[in-house]
């Protein structure tokens, strides 16, 4: 198994996510990291055994746009992102307007940080 990482841009993301399909990949899923002031999103690709991660940097104040377009099954991945960190996510085919997990009665974005965790010690 091999296993190769690519960072692109968010304006790079539909270019390459064509790219991808178009040389047979399959999604596996994607996933966020909340980095505080910028998310990185991590598309997640297989293709016979290879596994291709790309990454893209988000400022948390960016709007990028959905690969739901391309590969339709991403709808989840990316309404969990929107709802439970605030990834803002433009023309998701299936958008569930926070409604996922959530209810009215619950926290938005629960998961999202505010700020840098502190270093062992209280540094």
């Amino acid at each position: 198994m091999s296993i190769e990482v690519q960072q692109i841009t968010a304006e790079q993301l539909l270019d390459e996510t064509k790219k991808m399909y178009q040389d047979g990949y399959r999604l596996v899923t994607a996933t966020c990291i909340d980095e505080v002031d910028n998310f990185r999103i991590i598309y997640h690709y297989d293709k016979e055994t290879r596994l291709v991660n790309i990454e893209v940097p988000v400022h948390k104040d960016q709007e990028i746009y959905s690969i739901t377009g391309i590969y339709l099954c991403n709808f989840l991945a990316e309404n969990e992102m929107q709802e439970l960190f605030g990834v803002k996510i433009k023309d998701i085919a299936v958008d569930l307007k926070g409604r996922l997990y959530m209810t009215d009665e619950c926290q938005p974005t629960p998961m999202a940080r505010t700020e840098k965790k502190k270093a062992k010690g209280g540094e």
